[in-house]
């Protein structure tokens, strides 16, 4: 005798056999519980958003203020009697900068970002202060084609930064040497197109002895290493470096 469609999906069922409405149900449990799902993640999402929103003024004013002091002390140093002006003309310190800006925080990728804004601002806001308070935005060579430079820089740096900040001692180490190798290869590179011989000298001085006391305060042989190599690397590039972002600019201003 022929059985009904309901008697085989009974017989189904008490041979433990999926039907179809077991599917559908475990289908519909499954949509609830990925609808609960992304609800909690949509909820945690909306209670951090305060939390990012706050993290996102504190790097932008930092790093903003950061630019603004750069940007009027590099631009002062115009305005002191005597030659100090000649300091103005230094990229190490906007380097610097930039390192001090993505140390604001630990993550590497904000850390760029706050570099980028810090040497753009301060970018900016020189040029703002040379074309518009000192009507003499012509005397620049390169003007706000600087921009080009402090893009790359500042990211570079503000990782650097931010790479630091995450790993304590050993990373502000490595940022200090860095700087400091950086800082004796510029001034190297302008000992030897200036008559300023005394005066970078006591620079350089100064500099290796940023290096000098990152590598004595490394916990361990290899960090101490680890530092030393990073001056002499940055150290011998940076010149280099220096050149080639000047016939960028060159070439971007001028076309040659």
């Amino acid at each position: 005798m022929a059985r009904t469609a309901p008697e085989r999906g009974h017989e189904r069922e008490g041979r433990g056999e999926p039907t179809k409405s077991a599917g559908a149900h475990r289908l519909r449990c499954g949509r609830d519980s990925a609808s609960r799902r992304c609800g909690r993640a949509i909820a945690r999402y909306a209670d951090q958003v305060p939390e990012h929103r706050r993290t996102v003024q504190r790097l932008g004013l930092g790093a903003g203020l950061i630019g603004l002091v750069l940007a009027f002390g590099t631009r002062g140093l115009y305005w002191l009697p005597g030659d100090a002006y000649w300091l103005a003309t230094l990229a190490t310190p906007w380097a610097a900068a930039a390192v001090l800006a993505g140390s604001l925080t630990p993550r590497w990728r904000a850390g760029a970002v706050a570099g980028v804004v810090a040497l753009c601002v301060a970018v900016l806001v020189y040029y703002a202060i040379l074309g518009l308070l000192e009507r003499n935005y012509g005397a620049s060579p390169f003007g706000l084609a600087w921009l080009l430079a402090a893009i790359p820089t500042g990211a570079l740096g503000g990782a650097v930064g931010a790479l630091a900040r995450a790993h304590r001692g050993p990373g502000f180490r490595l940022a200090i040497a860095g700087v400091g190798g950086a800082s004796a290869g510029e001034l190297a590179l302008r000992a030897t197109a200036s008559g300023r011989t005394i005066e970078l000298a006591v620079l350089v001085g100064m500099a290796m002895l940023m290096v000098a006391a990152a590598a004595v305060t490394a916990a361990r042989r290899g960090e101490a290493l680890a530092v030393l190599g990073v001056a002499a690397l940055l150290a011998l590039a940076t010149p280099g470096a220096i050149e080639a972002t000047l016939a960028i600019l060159r070439a971007a201003r001028y076309g040659a």
